[in-house]
């Protein structure tokens, strides 16, 4: 997730606009004019493909897909665009949380 912060940013500084859709960095074609190229699957979680909220407000969703925190769930937010992000909110207990977010 946190690769994903200074693209994110960028795009919405340019479009004012979030982006329709995280398109992975494996798939057979590339995004399209509304979409962002990203890689959605890492070791330990997978994330979902576009953002909740409307710009500059937006929450990535990322869900843990082994270890403890199997199945849970962790977000990343912003309320001014992209230029700061929290990462407090989701199911993944504070110790299984990446150091960025304790």
């Amino acid at each position: 997730m946190g690769g994903l912060k200074g693209p994110l940013a960028e795009y919405g500084y340019q479009k004012n606009v979030w982006p329709t859709k995280l398109v992975p960095t494996s798939a057979a074609v590339g995004p399209n004019a509304t979409e962002l190229t990203a890689t959605t699957i890492g070791k330990y979680s997978k994330l979902k493909d576009t953002l909740d909220g409307s710009f500059p407000i937006g929450k990535i969703t990322a869900t843990m897909t082994s270890g403890q925190a199997d199945t849970k769930t962790i977000f990343m937010e912003t309320a001014d665009g992209g230029n700061t992000w929290s990462c407090n909110g989701g199911t993944v207990e504070m110790k299984y949380r990446p150091v960025a977010c304790k």
